[in-house]
């Protein structure tokens, strides 16, 4: 997670959760993924589909969560990168539509989510 000024920061599990506003950050080292995603709740989305953002260098997209998978604004990823996100949301459907539906906390998801690559 990136450190923040005045973000709240909690290590749980071994994994570091930075609740900044209503969006939970995860970088590639928590995730498997080459980019970092935002995750946010319904209540705090101004789209209506469960979705979580991408942050790739200059590139920026927002993604749906729910079946099936699409770019709903912004930039597409690179072949590679579009499939490993496809299989981290996948991997990780019922914890990111749990978050989205205010169903868990962040530091829930933290410890429910699987990094692409690893069996946790």
């Amino acid at each position: 997670m990136k450190k923040m000024n005045n973000a709240k920061t909690s290590d749980l599990v071994g994994t570091k959760c930075v609740s900044l506003m209503e969006m939970l950050n995860l970088l590639p080292r928590e995730t498997g993924l080459p980019f970092d995603i935002f995750v946010s709740e319904k209540v705090y989305s101004a789209i209506n589909c469960p979705s979580l953002k991408v942050y790739d260098r200059s590139r920026s997209s927002t993604v749906s969560i729910s079946t099936p998978i699409s770019v709903l604004a912004g930039r597409p990823l690179t072949v590679c990168k579009w499939k490993a996100l496809k299989g981290y949301i996948d991997l990780n459907r019922d914890a990111l539509l749990k978050l989205w539906n205010d169903e868990i906390s962040q530091m829930e998801y933290c410890v429910l989510q699987k990094p692409i690559g690893q069996k946790k």
